[in-house]
């Protein structure tokens, strides 16, 4: 019934409609596998379910008395350096010594990049001794050790060119817990246990910078883990700690066959963490709560921001403050809590509804001369200090409590305001909270960064555009002769016709196919990752010391090797063997053409630089996905340009 033209035609058409389903079922794939803990997180119903522990918590609401109230404080991202803003060591000998040693909390968590360990030039990476020094010296002057337990675990600046236990590995020399992998601490209040674990994603061997960005949980640390959780079972609240946010870790599995994520999720009620510098302080604050049911609480970082946290435990109810460093008073109003900070299944939500007072917390240097609280638009009500203040609280703690009775409220969210005076001068402190365990939303771009799996987008983005070329340079064969001449939808009828012309110098065509093959199965630059250890980089991670750290930074670099690297070549390739169009010769994409070659160029400098300030001239040499693909590309254009003549 049809001509062999329109039969072929046809035959197109319907390649197209596959593809076009394929590309559509993928995108649906992506979305709801990247993107499923983000849109699990919008749904916010409230949780009407009991905690899981309730036998756990106390069994009537705040009140009037200070109660086993108590404090913990964050640090994260020092990056203490040799030679740049060599005021973050003397400041932060500054807050231990005037801040955090006058308000004694019970542990100060240091989660991360202690130090900077870079060159002057910021391209190489090395722990510098002189860095280490200054760091314990700050912590050591300062004097909050004498009440108060230090806890730091390592980042990925922390564990730049060492391996675990040599000389290099400053951390088991300088730091004060001087342990890796999995510890904790129980801290007792009252009859009540409270368990901190750290988590230490940092890889090990750590290869120098910048292919650690990532952590790694590998199945012996999740065994650890899993122990030590386990163990804190009847605690009752578990804090995780550590450097990388849950969603930078790759994970593998534990015995039995849990990931970091599930861990965590099953066990601990808040995880603590650093690393993002909530996106250059550009999210503040930058809190998740996981569909897993953890809250995920990532600090802004002491290197530019100066900023600090405090945890406080009202009752078994948590509360979180991040403050800038001589930001005084520091208001936390801990009851009503924060309806961004509930953690429905972990904590006894329901004590808000029968607590008796609204409880807010002042630590100041003087004494506040009033509070007073309002809920929603009421009338502003008076407050007045707490009874049976403890002997050994420190001078600067002050709470003040106001009766209330929430039950009357409706359900849903509403507002609680403090207002403190302070040596003449008013300070405004404001909140959501719910009765109900109604949560309050937070920031979409921190649920973005948090809950969306990064890791498993930057892969699936890198194999379609993979696939995508492989597709192109397979053309040719695929559909021969007149038939590449039909278009299929989405697929530009101009690089069809360059790779026609490209496969017609055959070995050129078969060499381009192998390079891109390469990219996916060869090493790409072999030095040493870590000082006196040989390894290579790959698409699917770093191999060094006979094992492979997968991680997604292989991908990354992936994406921009073929867009910046293997596109413009296949591109000038196709247009010196295509005849030139006069009329197009002068076009506003040809300009924008010529600048993509020019992005291009710079980025392949650029990139092949950093190769060789970071990993020596060795990994120069030995690089065929840098200096080799650069040499070949030079070939290839000279070739085609001499046969194009």
């Amino acid at each position: 019934l049809y001509t062999y033209y329109q039969a072929q035609q046809l035959m197109n058409w319907a390649a197209a409609l596959v593809f076009a389903c394929l590309c559509a079922g993928g995108a649906a794939w992506i979305a709801a596998s990247v993107f499923s803990d983000l849109y699990a997180s919008l749904a916010l119903e409230p949780d009407h379910g009991l905690p899981r522990k309730l036998s756990q918590f106390p069994t009537t609401g705040p009140g009037n008395s200070w109660g086993d109230l108590f404090w913990i404080a964050q640090v994260s991202d020092l990056h203490i350096s040799k030679f740049y803003d060599k005021a973050r060591a003397a400041d932060l000998e500054e807050l231990c010594r005037d801040t955090l040693a006058p308000l004694r909390p019970r542990l100060v968590l240091a989660t991360g990049d202690l130090t900077d360990a870079k060159d002057e030039a910021l391209t190489s990476s090395l722990q510098q001794v002189e860095e280490w020094r200054s760091y314990q010296a700050a912590v050591n002057a300062s004097g909050i050790l004498a009440h108060t337990r230090w806890i730091d675990v390592r980042g990925n600046h922390d564990a730049f060119d060492t391996r675990v236990g040599d000389a290099r590995d400053m951390f088991l020399r300088y730091s004060q817990s001087k342990r890796h992998n999995t510890f904790s601490v129980t801290v007792t209040v009252g009859a009540r246990n409270y368990t901190f674990v750290a988590v230490d994603a940092s890889p090990k061997p750590g290869p120098k910078r910048p292919y650690n960005f990532f952590g790694h949980a590998l199945p012996s640390d999740l065994d650890a883990l899993e122990q030590g959780l386990a163990a804190a079972a009847a605690s009752q609240h578990v804090i995780a700690f550590g450097h990388y946010p849950a969603i930078t870790v790759v994970s593998g599995r534990s015995r039995s066959g849990q990931t970091l994520e599930t861990l965590l999720g099953e066990h601990a009620t808040v995880y603590l963490c650093g690393h993002l510098h909530t996106l250059f302080d550009r999210v503040r604050p930058m809190y998740a709560l996981h569909p897993a049911g953890y809250l995920e609480l990532e600090l802004s970082d002491w290197k530019d921001h100066r900023t600090f946290r405090l945890m406080i435990f009202d009752h078994d109810l948590v509360t979180v403050v991040d403050v800038d460093h001589r930001a005084w008073p520091i208001i936390a109003i801990t009851n009503p809590k924060d309806a961004r900070l509930l953690v429905p299944h972990k904590e006894p939500w329901g004590l808000i509804a029968t607590s008796t007072h609204i409880r807010v917390l002042v630590f100041s240097p003087s004494v506040p001369e009033s509070v007073s609280a309002a809920v929603d638009r009421g009338s502003p009500i008076d407050c007045a200090p707490a009874a049976d203040r403890p002997a050994d609280l420190p001078e600067l703690a002050h709470l003040f409590v106001c009766p209330w009775d929430p039950r009357h409220l409706p359900s849903g969210l509403h507002q609680v305001s403090a207002a403190v005076l302070v040596d003449g001068a008013q300070h405004v402190y404001s909140q959501q909270f719910s009765t109900d365990s109604t949560r309050a939303r937070t920031s979409w771009i921190a649920a973005f960064f948090l809950l969306s799996d990064i890791k498993l987008f930057v892969r699936l983005v890198f194999y379609i555009l993979y696939s995508l070329t492989l597709f192109y340079l397979f053309t040719p064969w695929i559909l021969p002769g007149g038939a590449s001449r039909t278009i299929l939808i989405g697929v530009p009828m101009r690089l069809l016709a360059y790779m026609r012309r490209i496969s017609q110098i055959s070995a050129v065509h078969r060499l381009l196919l192998a390079v891109v093959l390469y990219i996916i199965v060869g090493p790409w630059f072999i030095g040493e990752l870590v000082s006196g250890q040989l390894g290579f980089f790959t698409v699917h991670g770093v191999v060094s010391g006979g094992r492979l750290f997968p991680t997604p930074f292989g991908c990354m670099q992936g994406i921009f090797l073929l867009v910046f690297a293997i596109w413009p070549l296949l591109l000038q390739l196709g247009r010196q063997l295509t005849p030139l169009d006069p009329s197009g010769t002068r076009s506003l994409g040809t300009l924008a053409l010529y600048a993509y070659y020019v992005l291009a160029v710079v980025w392949q400098v650029t990139s092949t630089l950093e190769v060789r300030a970071t990993y020596g001239t060795i990994a120069l040499m030995l690089s065929p996905a840098k200096v080799g693909l650069m040499a070949l590309s030079a070939a290839l254009l000279l070739r085609s340009r001499r046969r194009s003549r």
